[in-house]
């Protein structure tokens, strides 16, 4: 079960962020058409492959669908055992995924 999202735009880019059931909070960045194609043909639970071009707080460990937003989105959680007050705060999450956007933008330019 999620929380309240946390809508935002970073550099015309959206990205949320959700607690999960632990009430740890977690970052999404909405995959656009104008990213590469491997990002943009993602199947579901594809984490590996994002992992491959996105580096990001513990791994991505979501890659799907949002249940009330169009779009396929990567994420991450903060619910590592490495994970604690320090990464576990809205600002925090909020700069990892505005440092996502930034490698997609830049993934694009060497397209």
């Amino acid at each position: 079960m999620l929380y309240g999202p946390t809508i935002g735009i970073y550099n015309g880019r959206h990205y949320q962020i959700r607690f999960n059931a632990f009430k740890h909070p977690c970052g999404y960045v909405r995959i656009e058409d104008e990213d590469i194609d491997i990002l943009r043909n993602l199947a579901e639970h594809d984490w590996d492959t994002v992992n491959e071009y996105i580096a990001m707080h513990g791994g991505c460990t979501f890659v799907g669908q949002l249940s009330d937003e169009k779009g396929m989105w990567i994420g991450f959680d903060t619910n590592h055992c490495f994970d604690n007050k320090a990464t576990r705060t809205i600002e925090f999450v909020k700069n990892e995924c505005m440092y996502i956007i930034d490698q997609l933008l830049d993934l694009q330019k060497e397209k």
